[in-house]
């Protein structure tokens, strides 16, 4: 009859397993209780040994402590080879390694080494042999970057220790942050605006909605003719408005990014990333929503042939994602242009216009990135027929999508009854405008000068949608 014992383990094995048991023990101590609340009869009880067996392998705290944060350390370390070795084509590899380090200041690693740091202070057994685990680590990381980063380290000696222990110094400064209840950041559209303190009431006849004069439509005579109070109801409706047109854009992002990544394969880092801007973009979309419904103001959705585009655009982010990143850009690159154009002018916006504004620069500063090195990365491999389509498409895309964002919905328009000539005079004719809607896109074009889709013929198209940096002149 066959033996279904399990085979007894070796002396060697029941310590290796034993002390395993007792570093994973310290470490959630460490983050439970803190290091007051890590006491040896703890850490034993929590791994199932006797406290005689704890001091066999560790005679003094302050080694069991620093061994168990050195093997989580190890462990991360091993996790960001790992990753890192296993990053798909066309990612961005400094972005990655900064996504990664960060995956580990935002957990218990993190945790358990500050309590051993803030401890460390008036223990000096425990400063020593916490001083001495940093040395090690730092080396550790220093060799690990130096090997995976050898092409963008070449030449600069000093960039792997100096930049390392800046991004450390960012990172744990961010880290630490967080820590404190109430001072993290939720990115949640109903935690991070106070939508109903007194400051941010929103009275549609506000005189801060009032346009500006460097505004298009502001600096007419028409609109300075109006009523202060209609001034006012037009400049607050026309946000409302861009926000109802800003959710509808994001909305087709998220759809887009859900199909692409449905094409990645199993461990792509992208998909992380996509899903995370995917759930910042829903509230972006909540925000927008807000304010849209505080307005007071109906505005309008999608056309049914607008709604039509919208789903082969959604598309895209599985047939062709190139593509789908381009207009994803000719949607984002305005708005932000115009957004910290504002914030830089230090004209007096309304409190709750101006807090969503930098809510939504801040975040979308990482999702254009994205798209940026994406483009970057993958264009240069595309089939040529695939780089012809990209290249016509370019300029149609982004030019349709900057006035949609720049210019005043037709149902602005019709409700406010604001001339056809006044139109043409503010938008269509206004140099200034044009010049604007190019700077706008003047990164992303720089971006398609550099992938090559602005050669001739192509540059014919970028000179019929107003696009060409002489516009800008």
């Amino acid at each position: 009859m066959a033996d279904d014992r399990a085979p007894r383990r070796t002396q060697a094995q029941r310590t290796a397993a034993t002390r395993a048991a007792l570093l994973e023990a310290t470490v959630d101590c460490l983050v439970s209780h803190g290091f007051d609340g890590t006491t040896t009869t703890e850490v034993a009880h929590r791994a199932g040994v006797s406290p005689g067996a704890l001091l066999h392998h560790f005679p003094a705290k302050a080694d069991l402590l620093c061994a168990a944060v050195g093997h989580l350390f190890e462990l991360r370390q091993a996790e960001f080879r790992k990753a890192m070795a296993n990053l798909g084509p066309g990612t961005d590899r400094v972005e990655a390694g900064v996504d990664l380090l960060w995956s580990m200041f935002s957990g218990p690693t993190f945790v358990a080494w500050l309590e051993l740091w803030i401890a460390a202070r008036c223990d000096p057994a425990l400063a020593e042999a916490v001083v001495r685990l940093d040395h090690e680590f730092m080396a550790a990381s220093e060799a690990v970057f130096r090997e995976l980063f050898a092409d963008e380290l070449a030449g600069r000696p000093d960039l792997a220790r100096v930049g390392l222990g800046l991004m450390y110094a960012q990172l744990a400064g961010l880290a630490l942050f967080r820590l404190i209840p109430g001072h993290e950041r939720h990115f949640d559209a109903y935690v991070d605006v106070d939508w109903d303190g007194p400051a941010m009431a929103l009275d549609p006849e506000d005189p801060r909605w009032e346009l500006s004069a460097d505004d298009p439509l502001g600096a007419t005579a028409w609109y300075r003719q109006l009523p202060a109070a209609t001034r006012a109801r037009l400049g607050c409706e026309l946000v409302a408005s861009k926000m109802k047109i800003g959710l509808i854009f994001e909305s087709i992002l998220k759809r887009g990014l859900l199909e692409f990544t449905a094409t990645l394969p199993n461990g792509a880092p992208e998909f992380r990333y996509a899903y995370h801007e995917i759930i910042e973009e829903a509230q972006h979309s909540l925000m927008f929503q807000e304010f849209v419904n505080r307005s007071g103001f109906d505005a309008n959705g999608l056309h049914p042939i607008q709604e039509l585009a919208s789903r082969r655009i959604v598309s895209l982010g599985r047939r062709f994602p190139q593509l789908f990143f381009l207009f994803v850009l000719g949607g984002e690159d305005p708005i932000d242009y115009v957004q910290r154009r504002e914030l830089r002018t230090g004209t007096q916006l309304h409190p709750l216009l101006e807090q969503i504004m930098r809510i939504h620069v801040t975040e979308e500063a990482r999702h254009l990135s994205f798209a940026r090195h994406f483009l970057k990365h993958t264009v240069p491999g595309l089939p040529r027929y695939r780089r012809i389509r990209l290249a016509v498409a370019a300029p149609v895309i982004l030019g349709a999508m900057a006035q949609l964002m720049l210019k005043p919905s037709p149902q602005i328009v019709a409700r406010h009854q604001i001339p056809r000539t006044v139109i043409a005079g503010a938008y269509t004719r206004n140099k200034q405008h044009r010049a604007d809607t190019a700077a706008s896109l003047a990164k992303v074009r720089n971006l398609c000068d550099k992938l090559g889709l602005t050669k001739r013929p192509y540059r014919t198209l970028w000179k019929l949608m107003r696009l060409e940096y002489s516009d800008a002149a």
